[in-house]
C-alpha cells in the first residue's frame, strides 16, 4: 500500500504543483485514482490492509507542504501532525466505504462530501439532518 501511494504521489508531483491546487482537484484526482487502481483497491481491501494507507498519507501529507496553504491565523505548526492525521483517516475511511458500497457515487460526489469531512464536519450533519 505504501509503494502505491508514494507511486502515486511522485508521479502527480512530476505533473502538476499541487500546492497550486485547490483540496476538491486534489481529492478528484485521488478517488480516480482509486478508480484506476480499483481491482488491486479491492484485494487490498478483503484483506484488510486498508490500514497501513492511514500511516502513508499522513507522512506524505506532512512532508509535502501541503499543509502549507493552510489559514495562518493561529495555527500552531506542532498541530501539522495532528492535522495531517485527521486529513488521511478521513480520506481513507471515505475510500474504504465507497470501495465498501461498490464504488457506484460519483467521484465529484466523493470528493465534496470529503472535503466537508475534513474542514466543515457541522455542514455535513446539519445539512443531513435538515434534508
Amino acid at each position: 500500500m505504501r509503494f502505491l501511494i508514494e507511486d502515486f504521489t511522485g508521479g502527480l508531483e512530476s505533473m502538476v504543483d499541487l500546492t497550486q491546487m485547490s483540496v476538491k482537484e486534489m481529492l478528484i484526482i485521488a478517488f480516480k485514482v482509486v478508480l484506476e487502481n480499483r481491482e488491486m483497491l479491492l484485494l487490498f481491501h478483503e484483506r484488510g490492509l486498508f490500514r497501513f494507507a492511514h500511516q502513508s498519507i499522513s507522512d506524505y501529507i506532512e512532508r509535502s507542504n501541503l499543509l502549507s496553504g493552510l489559514p495562518q491565523t493561529s495555527l500552531d505548526e506542532r498541530m501539522h501532525p495532528y492535522i495531517a492525521a485527521l486529513i488521511s483517516a478521513v480520506l481513507v475511511s471515505v475510500i474504504e466505504t465507497w470501495i465498501a458500497r461498490g464504488m457506484e457515487e460519483p467521484v465529484e460526489l466523493l470528493a465534496d462530501l470529503t472535503e466537508n469531512l475534513m474542514f466543515s464536519p457541522n455542514s455535513v450533519f446539519l445539512h443531513t439532518a435538515n434534508g
